[in-house]
């Protein structure tokens, strides 16, 4: 096997370790606090769904874009730059696992309780 061919197997088989696969991640999806935001959108922060995507993150009226994010054990810390009723700045949003399908949440700085993955 050339060297050409064996350097181009390593740095695609280092791009694939590096990048995980999204359904691996488990803070992406949608949550909820209360059940019934599973299955439709309320209109408060206990009823709205909280979507997260890989760049993203839409909860209640506010509409997130991740800009940095890191990982400490089970915690995702977000700084995002958020749209909330015409009103944009950025702000912090903290994801701590507590179990397989549920996390509790910190949106700016604020404890905003504890949520369940929606299935």
């Amino acid at each position: 096997m050339g060297a050409k061919i064996r350097v181009a197997i390593l740095a695609a088989s280092v791009a694939c370790v590096a990048q995980p696969a999204e359904a691996d991640d488990p803070f992406l999806g949608r949550w909820a606090i209360d059940p019934l935001g599973c299955k439709i959108d309320g209109d408060t922060s206990s009823t709205a769904p909280m979507f997260v995507t890989e760049k993203t993150v839409r909860w209640f009226v506010a509409h997130c874009t991740i800009k940095k994010s890191y990982r400490i054990g089970d915690t995702l810390a977000l700084q995002t730059q958020c749209t909330n009723e015409g009103k944009v700045h950025t702000m912090p949003i903290g994801l701590k696992l507590i179990g397989k399908d549920k996390i509790s949440v910190t949106w700016d700085k604020t404890p905003a309780g504890e949520m369940r993955r929606c299935k």
